[in-house]
């Protein structure tokens, strides 16, 4: 028998409240909920930003090594198109519960490259991209390293994240103990101490959050799903 959502809240509240740290991972669903459109579908982001949808050029293709070097002003409109995005979007309440726990940009002209002058590029993995620099992505893995062996049982809350590009769930999964996974469609789970829970960020981190205020289950009982079960058990 598949346990109940309260169940479901009742484990992983237990979790974050005994936990020495909190790893949040996300996908783009998090801020779709917070009214950003996503990546793909009909109103992905590619087809809000107009120089994009007139060329029905998609995110994968301008988010390309080849694309900064060819067509660097296409390629960084976008990039400034999403920024702006992103700074006018406010975000929704599950942003400050997850905090409680644990100038929009102007593209005036292409950046280039203080040392060589040629066309600068984010420091990003793209599509296609071969001349990658990883140096600071290395360093940030030393400091990700020296982290985890400072915490001794965290706890990890993966929000929204897509089975398209499947990183996030990856990097969940080979990293984690301990998951809280939480996604509307895909919230199915089968690694040992992890909990699927289906339902949008924002109405399951209110959930949790008042689980972890109370200890009870007079508040969840009083959302229309916290009696419910998941369609999908975990194990």
């Amino acid at each position: 028998m598949a346990p109940t959502l309260v169940e479901k809240l009742d484990r992983a509240a237990a979790w974050i409240a005994h936990a020495d740290a909190l790893l949040i991972t996300a996908g783009a669903g998090t801020g779709v909920e917070s009214g950003l459109p996503a990546f793909r579908g009909r109103r992905g982001l590619w087809k809000v930003y107009s120089a994009l949808k007139h060329l029905n050029m998609d995110f994968s293709r301008i988010s390309t090594e080849k694309a900064m070097r060819t067509a660097p002003r296409l390629a960084w409109g976008f990039y400034g198109h999403l920024l702006q995005r992103f700074r006018q979007t406010n975000p929704h309440a599950g942003f400050q519960i997850l905090l409680r726990r644990a100038g929009r940009m102007k593209i005036n002209d292409i950046p280039a490259c203080p040392r060589c002058g040629h066309v600068a590029r984010p420091n990003m993995l793209l599509f296609d991209d071969y001349h990658w620099i990883k140096s600071t992505f290395a360093a940030q893995r030393g400091h990700w390293r020296q982290w985890c062996a400072r915490v001794k049982h965290p706890a990890m809350v993966e929000l929204g994240a897509s089975k398209a590009f499947p990183t996030v769930r990856h990097f969940t999964e080979v990293t984690g103990r301990r998951i809280i996974r939480i996604n509307p469609h895909h919230d199915r789970i089968t690694y040992n101490q992890s909990v699927g829970m289906a339902g949008s960020t924002l109405d399951m981190l209110q959930l949790l959050d008042a689980r972890l205020q109370t200890g009870g289950d007079a508040q969840t009982q009083q959302h229309p799903s916290a009696g419910k079960s998941s369609n999908h058990a975990t194990r």
